[in-house]
């Protein structure tokens, strides 16, 4: 059977509802009246006016009912996967094995780098494949290296995402490594 997958959201940044509300007195309305004139009425009090301890209360109110929308959302993914399948969380991390100079990746050193760094924050298990990248520079210029695709699979808030983050950055400290491309995806998956 197929595995499905869902699609995770990240927030970069907290955002915020902002909601802006100010007391109308009969000065801005008496603006208001001069540029809007009708001939059949003139008026001189405010159209409407929100206390400030209203509009605070407002404020609250809505704030409270988007996070209530949003976090209904959050839930709904957790138990999306079909009878028969769980969830995880699938993490690939793509690894250049070229510097400035060459190669200074090799398969001995992406060996010792797996034993001793990837394996013991991962040991339930992991997959690594070889692969080829390519990007263009600058420069204009296509540019390709050999690289490892390693791919993990793990339980939501297991505290795999520090424990990836930390590799990534032992890879990079390591060998001298711009960046690592990262892909975070919910998913269902079945071991049968």
């Amino acid at each position: 059977m197929a595995g499905v997958t869902l699609a995770r959201v990240r927030f970069l940044r907290p955002h915020a509802l902002q909601l802006n509300t100010r007391n109308i007195t009969k000065r801005d309305y008496g603006a208001f009246a001069l540029r809007h004139r009708t001939e059949r009425k003139r008026v001189s009090t405010p159209a409407y006016s929100v206390p400030r301890s209203t509009s605070g209360t407002v404020a609250r109110l809505c704030m409270v009912l988007v996070l209530l929308v949003v976090g209904g959302c959050a839930r709904s993914n957790e138990s999306s996967c079909p009878d028969g399948l769980d969830q995880f969380v699938r993490y690939e991390l793509f690894m250049g094995r070229s510097g400035p100079g060459g190669e200074v990746v090799d398969d001995a050193v992406w060996e010792t780098f797996l034993r001793d760094t990837v394996t013991p924050r991962f040991p339930d298990g992991l997959t690594v494949l070889d692969a080829q990248g390519q990007w263009r520079d600058g420069d204009g210029v296509v540019q390709r290296e050999r690289s490892k695709l390693l791919v993990i699979l793990a339980l939501p808030d297991d505290g795999a995402t520090s424990r990836i983050d930390e590799t990534i950055g032992e890879y990079k400290r390591r060998f001298s490594q711009e960046s690592v491309l990262l892909v975070v995806e919910d998913t269902c998956v079945a071991f049968e």
